[in-house]
């Protein structure tokens, strides 16, 4: 019986669990689960590596116990990412491809040049899609990402 060749989504989520950015449950990365702000955020946070040190709090919905305040806090210090408005980060809604790539192109250098082409949402879709961040998840603007999904962008 021939091996079954693994999609390319399979392969960014086993790159990212080895590399320990995605997480499972007893070996099950949940491809299809959709990705919440507050887990979009995580992977964000472990893939730069960033650590939460300041103790502030910035949102209302994200409490001191919450399980992602660190990462949330982290990526919203240094600029990567916003809240829906100035005192709610809605952690548990689903994370859309325009924040995704909003979030990622914000990382990686590239936010004023997305500034220039349009801002929020177009300017941060164009450019991802320029640098090639879009490129196989199948998903456009308006969706929602999966997990699946998600890792495609960070492999990408």
């Amino acid at each position: 019986m021939a091996e079954e060749i693994p999609s390319l989504n399979d392969e960014a989520m086993q790159t990212l669990s080895a590399l320990g950015i995605m997480e499972g449950i007893d070996g099950d990365l949940m491809p299809e689960k959709i990705l919440t702000r507050a887990e979009m955020v995580t992977l964000l946070a472990r893939i730069m590596n960033m650590e939460y040190t300041s103790g502030k709090m910035y949102f209302e919905d994200v409490p001191a116990d919450h399980w992602a305040q660190g990462a949330i806090s982290a990526t919203y210090e240094q600029g990567i990412v916003n809240g829906v408005d100035k005192t709610h980060f809605s952690p548990d809604y689903p994370v859309t491809v325009e924040e995704a790539a909003k979030m990622l192109v914000t990382a990686l250098g590239y936010g004023g040049q997305a500034i220039r082409k349009g801002g929020y949402p177009s300017g941060y879709i164009s450019i991802a899609q320029k640098i090639g961040l879009l490129d196989k998840i199948g998903a456009s603007s308006g969706l929602i990402l999966r997990r699946s999904a998600a890792a495609q962008m960070f492999y990408n």
